[in-house]
């Protein structure tokens, strides 16, 4: 992926909030929101994307403001936690393809983009998005030939390319979702097994979840067969 040289500045406050605000900079930024615009104007690809971590921001407006001065919504709502309350998502890698959006960006007329944050739940005082770049995809990665391991369902690592396996690119996004889950779960054993099991007394959701798991993860071995 090629990174695009952007600049960010914060938006004007929207209606007051009692929650701690994090100061914006060129890769973090909290609060309500943000305008991202290139450093140097530039032709730009269909094909682009936003690539952050996430800071217990549960979703995202995001607008695009074109160069002839009127803007366009290309998501209300865009959810980053499955969530809001709970922080289990709320600080991995986020993936966001312009041109996959409820409505697609236009490259065209692009001047900037504006991103407000939203995290309703009471329980967070800071929320922000981190690290944020603009990237072009690659060709292969445009046409499908290769897929990004981190997508809205998120990664702890950034992103980074592979090959496309059999599964194509939702078996991808699921597999990577199983392996964070069957590690959390190992980890729970192991610490079970050295004698702190009783604080991690087995929950019957999570058993159900478990189970599920396992035959999904037999049903993936039958499909690679």
């Amino acid at each position: 992926m090629t990174e695009l040289p952007i600049q960010i500045s914060r938006l004007p406050v929207q209606p007051v909030t009692t929650f701690k605000l994090a100061n914006p900079t060129a890769s973090s930024t909290g609060g309500d929101g943000f305008k991202l615009s290139l450093v140097t104007p530039r032709r730009l690809s269909l094909h682009c994307c936003l690539v952050f971590r996430n800071f217990y921001v549960a979703w995202l407006r995001i607008v695009q403001i074109n160069t002839d001065g009127s803007s366009t919504e290309l998501a209300s709502a865009y959810p980053l936690m499955q969530h809001m309350h709970y922080e289990d998502d709320a600080q991995t890698w986020k993936l966001v393809r312009l041109d996959q959006l409820p409505v697609s960006w236009n490259p065209q007329m692009f001047d900037s983009l504006c991103v407000y944050l939203s995290q309703p739940s009471p329980i967070w005082e800071v929320w922000e998005l981190r690290e944020i770049k603009l990237y072009v995809l690659p060709q292969e990665q445009a046409d499908g030939g290769e897929v990004l391991t981190s997508t809205q369902l998120g990664s702890a690592s950034p992103p980074r390319l592979e090959k496309k396996g059999s599964l194509g690119r939702s078996g991808s996004v699921a597999e990577g979702r199983l392996t964070q889950l069957l590690e959390k779960r190992a980890s729970r054993t192991s610490l079970g097994q050295g004698g702190f099991g009783s604080e991690l007394a087995a929950n019957p959701v999570e058993d159900q979840a478990t189970r599920c798991l396992d035959l999904m993860l037999r049903l993936r071995e039958l499909l690679k067969q």
